[in-house]
């Protein structure tokens, strides 16, 4: 059984029931602060991760997704995304955003529902399904490469996998 998990029941013979702490502490989060982190460690082959549950039903804002970072840095990103959201700024899509990675641009790109299952389980079990928009916060390498560009380094597309919809145009940007 897992860590967050409990498993009861009733009598000797009656099926056990599982419960999973994860999800009160989710539901508090939302409840208090209007959305909750979930952080993912690095495993296998896919870098850590996060995403946050909550902005939508909350703000009517799209969920967000962020890859790459540490699990601390990734939390602190989605939280002032959050923070913003929650003093009314919405997060547009496929242009350069300044106010979130100091000294670094960064574009949210929409996230295609048939990704969903394999990244975002508990907004999934929040939502009841699959009906919530889910926007990836994607951040540029130290010479402001995002990870569509050609000379973007391979390690460095790994850190980011491509959810969201390739392409699109984005506007330039300057530093």
């Amino acid at each position: 059984m897992c860590p967050n998990h409990d498993a009861v029941r009733a009598a000797v013979d009656e099926k056990w029931q599982i419960h999973d702490r994860a999800e009160d502490l989710i539901r508090q989060h939302i409840d208090e602060f209007g959305w909750h982190v979930v952080l993912i460690e690095a495993e296998d082959d896919l870098p850590p991760f996060a995403f946050s549950i909550g902005l939508h039903r909350t703000f009517q804002h799209p969920e967000i997704i962020m890859f790459g970072m540490s699990p601390r840095q990734l939390h602190a990103f989605i939280n002032e995304c959050g923070h913003q959201i929650k003093a009314g700024k919405r997060m547009p899509t496929d242009q350069h955003v300044h106010d979130i990675l100091e000294g670094y641009p960064c574009v949210f790109k929409n996230v295609p529902r048939d990704q969903y299952y394999d990244h975002v389980g508990y907004a999934r079990w929040y939502y009841e399904g699959d009906d919530f928009p889910l926007i990836q916060l994607v951040w540029p390498d130290r010479d402001g490469r995002f990870p569509w560009d050609p000379a973007a380094s391979e390690s460095f597309r790994h850190r980011q996998p491509a959810l969201a919809t390739r392409g699109g145009a984005v506007k330039p940007h300057s530093f």
